[in-house]
């Protein structure tokens, strides 16, 4: 919890000013620009995420059709991801 918050300041970019938590203060100076450089670290790499480039999944086979909700979810998921998606009892 102490790093939290030089974390989501990094995560959210605001900047070491906008954190004022007794906790953070508790950090070393080292352990807060770390923290803050976590948060950058992940914003950069959630903002920079590349959709599948044509993939292709779905259910490609099932061996009881009556969980049909069963076998929804598993073709969305399979879509979803590039997975194929074999439903078995």
């Amino acid at each position: 919890m102490v790093l939290k918050a030089a974390y989501e300041a990094g995560k959210e970019r605001l900047g070491h000013a906008s954190i004022s938590t007794p906790a953070y203060h508790m950090l070393s100076s080292e352990q807060q620009i770390a923290a803050y450089n976590a948060g950058l670290i992940d914003y950069e790499r959630s903002n920079n995420a590349k959709p599948l480039a044509n993939v292709e999944g779905g259910l490609i086979q099932t061996e009881n059709e009556t969980a049909r909700y069963n076998n929804i979810l598993a073709d969305k998921v399979g879509k979803y991801t590039g997975l194929q998606v074999v439903v078995a009892k």
